[in-house]
């Protein structure tokens, strides 16, 4: 009886499962940096709110674009729509700086 895996295949497998695990890890981190967005946002806009219109402003565009990036790594299809270039990895990546 011969095998008939090949060295290629069983490092096609290795690198896929690293390769999903690594995007897993990386949308949850994405996650997390969305919900500390929406945070900041909401302590900057309870804390600075009578100080300057311009830290409110700031505190809004934080909620709204931590919003955006939970949309984003939850991959709801619905509000994504609007946004498809937050669909790939590379718009997504843009975004993100």
């Amino acid at each position: 009886m011969a095998n008939n895996t090949t060295s290629t295949d069983v490092d096609e497998g290795w690198s896929s499962k690293w390769y999903g695990r690594l995007i897993k890890f990386l949308r949850f981190i994405g996650g997390i940096v969305g919900c500390l967005s929406i945070a900041l946002g909401f302590i900057m806009l309870i804390v600075l709110v009578q100080i300057d219109p311009r830290n409110v402003i700031n505190a809004i565009y934080q909620i709204i674009f931590g919003f955006l990036i939970l949309i984003c790594e939850l991959r709801l299809r619905y509000p994504l729509k609007h946004f498809k270039f937050l669909t790939h990895f590379i718009g997504l990546g843009m975004f993100y700086m």
